[in-house]
């Protein structure tokens, strides 16, 4: 089982299956829950079969957790000035949109559910997220074009795209921010060798921000 999972073939059987699964959740309305669920389990099926694993994707201890929480930080720092003065005046110049954030609007001074959120940002968000995207979904696709540079490219392409459709409740302008960061993500994570961290940090640091802001009614 574990060879015929390793093939390419399977590999872009998983990758259609991850695509039907995102447009049958944001495009047809048939799955009822957001689709990095069904992505997970999907992928923790797939690295289980195949003997590889969460740690064979990068969900092992860093080199250095100095070096891993300092790039964490940094980086989601960083996003977070760079979406508020940069990309999303851009885009929003660009499209004559801005991105849709009234999802959060009771957010609004509300410190239970800020508390909430908090919670949910680092685990679904920082720790789901990162896993299913950057550790499953990248590396699967990279399986798919033999791991050549090419193919971490087009697989780092790929994964900016579904994780930029995954907030399609954001409208245009909310998709391509959210994409940017994505893409900086895919970078850190291959940057750094593989490993999962760094981004979960600078996930679960960026949305930290961002909730503060919303929390203060900034970006809402």
């Amino acid at each position: 089982m574990s060879l015929r999972l390793n093939t390419k073939a399977a590999a872009a059987g998983e990758i259609l299956l991850i695509i039907a699964i995102t447009l049958g959740h944001r495009v047809l309305r048939i799955i009822p829950v957001d689709e990095t669920l069904p992505i997970f389990l999907l992928g923790w099926l797939s690295l289980w079969l195949r003997r590889v694993g969460w740690r064979g994707v990068g969900l092992t201890k860093p080199r250095s957790w100095g070096r891993a929480v300092a790039l964490g930080v940094g980086t989601g720092v960083f996003l977070q000035v760079l979406s508020e003065f940069v990309t999303e005046p851009a885009i929003t110049y660009l499209t004559h949109q801005v991105a849709d954030m009234s999802e959060f609007e009771p957010l609004v001074g509300n410190l239970k559910l800020a508390a909430l959120y908090f919670v949910l940002v680092w685990t679904w968000a920082a720790f789901g997220e990162e896993l299913t995207y950057r550790g499953y979904v990248l590396n699967r696709a990279a399986d798919l074009g033999g791991r050549t540079r090419t193919a971490w490219v087009v697989g780092l392409l790929l994964v900016v795209g579904l994780f930029g459709f995954g907030h399609s409740y954001q409208g245009i302008a909310g998709m391509l921010d959210t994409g940017i960061h994505g893409l900086l993500f895919g970078v850190l994570y291959l940057a750094v060798g593989r490993n999962l961290w760094a981004p979960i940090i600078a996930h679960g640091v960026c949305d930290t921000v961002g909730i503060v802001m919303i929390y203060f009614g900034a970006g809402v």
